[in-house]
């Protein structure tokens, strides 16, 4: 899942390739709107072509979370984490902390729901969203 403005040649930029992959290499979810989402829609990706491994690119911060959550829909599917350093996104800057406080809490939360909840593997309904 990415934001609707990503592109694969961002994405290839920030592996260190000069060409994009081949189509069949990279495919680009739009679809969900959180991470738990992203991993639903990976799932249906993952099962109708039917692969083994996948690699998960996220921002560095997001990746315990990403693991987790996909890791959770995905049991049997082996992740290649490839986190990613956003830009400027150092301990010197208030964005650093602020990102981290909320991750980390927003890691505990996924942690206790998939304890708690081990077989539910959907997305809370709207009302609870809000």
């Amino acid at each position: 899942g990415v934001h609707k403005d990503v592109e694969v040649r961002d994405i290839m930029k920030l592996w260190g390739k000069t060409k994009n992959a081949p189509p069949c290499c990279i495919t680009l979810g739009r679809e969900a709107g959180n991470t738990i989402g992203n991993a639903q829609e990976a799932k249906k990706w993952i099962d109708h072509i039917n692969v083994g491994a996948v690699y998960l690119i996220t921002a560095n911060y997001h990746m315990p979370r990403s693991l987790l959550e996909f890791k959770h829909v995905l049991p049997s599917t082996k992740l290649i984490p490839y986190p990613v350093r956003p830009e400027n996104f150092l301990p010197r800057e208030d964005i650093f902390w602020r990102t981290a406080f909320i991750e980390y809490h927003k890691l505990l939360v996924t942690i206790l729901r998939i304890v708690i909840f081990p077989t539910e593997k959907q997305p809370l309904p709207e009302a609870f969203k809000k």
